[in-house]
């Protein structure tokens, strides 16, 4: 009842009473020695702490529901954990750390047969290549995650990985090839109603010009 009514407040925007409640959660499920409610309570806190900036508690959270997960065998657990932990690492400007990360997380998820969490996993692998300037390896990976994402019918999924491919040939100076892969992403975007991320695509379309 508490993780339910701290999703609410969540969603409300009420992060202090949210993370209160999953708290209140993880002492109950605590008290009674259920060991995925507390993972799933810890995993919700660290989403939070990372919300409010505080990306140490954030990574202190997830380990602590990555070690939950272990124990309890669930690999679908663990890659979430490493994941969130992988994108932590990469805000703190840790890309070592980062790629360590997703990439344990993405031998998970193949072992666990999720396609969907190997192309989020590539994705996230993808954006640290293209931090540090390996930008045909960050090609490669966003590719790889396009392919994964069309496989299983995420068009979303695939105007993603579109639209940074877009960004890294920009980035390479290949404003042709650019425009070309952003128009695909536009077209994907527009099919499923991603509005936000048709404007976004539109205005890199807009912004920079590309002379025939």
């Amino acid at each position: 009842v508490f993780s339910n009514m701290g999703n609410i407040a969540r969603v409300r925007g009420d992060l202090d009473e949210a993370m209160r409640l999953y708290g209140k959660a993880l002492e109950l499920n605590r008290r009674v020695g259920r060991l995925q409610g507390q993972a799933i309570n810890l995993s919700s806190m660290g989403v939070l702490a990372q919300i409010r900036g505080d990306l140490d508690e954030a990574m202190r959270l997830q380990g602590e529901a990555l070690e939950l997960h272990r124990r309890l065998g669930s690999l679908e657990g663990q890659v979430s954990n490493l994941g969130s932990m992988g994108v932590l690492a990469q805000v703190r400007g840790d890309l070592d750390e980062a790629m360590r990360l997703h990439s344990k997380a993405l031998k998970l998820g193949r072992r666990l047969g999720s396609l969907e969490k190997e192309a989020s996993q590539l994705s996230n692998m993808g954006s640290i290549a293209q931090k540090r300037g390996d930008l045909d390896e960050a090609m490669r990976l966003y590719g790889e995650s396009r392919d994964l994402q069309k496989h299983v019918g995420s068009r979303q999924g695939e105007a993603n990985q579109l639209s940074k491919m877009g960004l890294t040939e920009a980035s390479r100076g290949n404003i042709a090839k650019a425009h070309e892969l952003w128009k695909l992403s536009l077209e994907l975007f527009i099919t499923v109603g991603a509005r936000p991320q048709v404007k976004r695509v539109q205005r890199l379309l807009n912004t920079i010009p590309c002379e025939d």
